[in-house]
């Protein structure tokens, strides 16, 4: 089925119009939910003064690759020019690695466009666990772009150049990269009647390289526990699945959570399996039956995390330590991707022997993906407030407030300056480029900062009650006494009540308090405000 020839322009074409498609479906305002963080750390890692004492900043760092080859744009423009410039090529490598993906197993010309609007739309409204990998700028949408350049070669029967591609995945994000070569090797296992597959001492040699590149990914995860005593990497596990992350560790807590057209996600995902399986069934041809393979071990593995779950739910502390590997990350971008192909394979198969079941296929799948895309168009034009602002700012008055404070605490506050901020507030570096003594998005990676970091949310966040809705609900007397004890000598809360500290700005939304007495002058006679 791979024999398509395409013109010198077609094949430029099909990538661009995919490139378009992707750029389209993640084209919110900037900054997206992830690029705050992600970004603030790639801009640290070259110039460690950047935000000096921020306790997120400081903590160790689980994407050094991708900190190393991307990073470095951040001393050279800014943040939001940069997000955006890493959507842009993102998008390019996910672009040409889905049209060869694409081109193997529906090799008709064009499909690949229809695939990638389906295979967006699945991923983002039918998933389980909250994966995406086309959307904002970070390692993973690297590392998805050469899972999928690894699976157009597996399907090619390419075997060794598969495991080479996906252990460079493995290297830019140890997860992604890992649960695709695990999924891989469940599939090479499975093909065992294709009489393409090569024996495992052919592929020795790929698949060593391949572990040499995933060492690259595999050894920062590792050391990110290591050394560290039992007990707090227990209590950080412990954070990490039922406390921060359990709307993608946790299948007890995510599967009855309700999402698109308030069906719960378990059973959206169930409905897209079926879908998948239904079609899958009826394309013999051995590139779609070795995708279908690696799609198997994705599901695979997410079963086995089910299973952890299921049969450690009265033992939650032992399976916390498992829970954390993201079981359901794969599953949750391999089988929309092997549905929408599905779709598309279905429309080559059996466009000569039933061609009005082909045709109503292509309608309806041309029609499902030009909904989603414009769907998401008029979304992205019509909306106002970033992604990762809509937990500070709910009205462009106070998206405006909220950027006039931190413009204004970016020129008159030290650089070193740390502040106390709203638990929700992650885009405060973004904006202020000044460190924060800690926020809700920003967990650490790295096992011994997790408890120290949970503290301190609990410490400046947390009531009798439940997490305090706003900063001025707290003792004054305890703000100070929290800033003594976290370095502190700012607070950014909302405008009202008024605390008992100096305002250095205040407008109808927000101000901003020093917590303690300015420095003296300097030797320019300037204050520190």
């Amino acid at each position: 089925m791979s024999s398509l020839r395409f013109s010198h322009w077609q094949l430029p074409l099909e990538q661009l119009l995919v490139w378009i498609v992707f750029l389209a479906h993640a084209g919110w305002l900037v900054p997206d939910v992830n690029e705050p963080n992600y970004l603030a750390k790639a801009k640290y890692y070259w110039d460690p003064q950047w935000c000096g004492g921020d306790f997120f900043l400081q903590s160790g760092d689980a994407h050094a690759v991708f900190f190393w080859f991307f990073g470095w744009l951040t001393q050279v423009w800014s943040l939001p020019a940069v997000a955006l410039l890493g959507r842009i090529v993102t998008c390019g490598c996910l672009a040409v690695a889905w049209q060869r993906l694409a081109m193997q197993v529906a090799p008709r010309r064009w499909l690949a466009v229809i695939s990638a609007a389906l295979f967006v739309c699945f991923n983002s409204r039918l998933h389980m666990a909250g994966e995406w990998a086309v959307g904002g700028v970070e390692s993973k949408g690297f590392a998805y772009a050469l899972v999928f350049a690894g699976l157009a070669a597996l399907v090619r029967a390419r075997w060794n150049l598969a495991w080479i591609l996906l252990g460079a995945a493995t290297a830019i994000h140890v997860l992604v990269g890992g649960w695709a070569l695990i999924a891989a090797g469940f599939a090479w296992c499975w093909l065992r009647d294709d009489p393409q597959r090569p024996r495992l001492i052919d592929m020795l040699k790929a698949m060593a390289l391949a572990g040499l590149l995933a060492l690259v990914g595999i050894w920062p995860a590792v050391q990110l526990s290591t050394g560290v005593d039992p007990q707090i990497v227990a209590e950080a596990r412990w954070i990490q699945v039922f406390h921060r992350l359990p709307h993608h560790l946790n299948p007890q807590h995510f599967l009855l959570e309700k999402g698109w057209l308030n069906v719960p996600f378990g059973l959206r995902f169930l409905a897209l399996s079926a879908l998948w399986l239904l079609l899958v069934c009826r394309l013999p041809d051995p590139p779609n039956r070795r995708l279908a393979a690696v799609v198997l071990g994705g599901l695979a593995i997410a079963g086995v995390g089910l299973a952890i779950s299921l049969l450690g739910q009265h033992d939650p502390h032992t399976t916390a330590p498992w829970l954390r590997f993201y079981w359901f990350r794969l599953a949750d971008v391999i089988l929309p991707a092997g549905a929408a192909l599905a779709v598309t394979g279905w429309i080559t198969t059996w466009h000569d022997s039933r061609r009005r079941l082909s045709g109503l296929m292509w309608t309806a799948g041309l029609l499902l993906a030009a909904w989603h895309v414009g769907d998401r168009v008029t979304r992205h034009s019509t909306a106002s407030i970033p992604l990762a602002d809509r937990r500070t700012a709910q009205t462009d008055r106070q998206l405006a407030d909220w950027r006039a404070v931190c413009d204004h605490i970016r020129r008159v506050t030290p650089p070193d300056a740390i502040f106390i901020v709203p638990r929700r507030a992650h885009t405060f570096k973004w904006y202020a480029h000044r460190g924060e003594v800690g926020t809700w998005k920003e967990m650490p990676q790295d096992a011994a900062s997790i408890p120290p970091w949970w503290s301190r949310l609990e410490d400046l966040h947390l009531s009798r009650y439940g997490w305090r809705k706003s900063l001025t609900d707290a003792p004054p007397q305890r703000l100070l006494e929290l800033a003594s004890n976290y370095g502190a000598d700012y607070l950014v809360t909302d405008a009202t009540p008024l605390l008992p500290f100096t305002p250095i700005i205040r407008n109808d939304s927000f101000a901003v308090y020093r917590l303690f007495p300015p420095s003296p002058p300097d030797a320019d006679g300037r204050t520190t405000f």
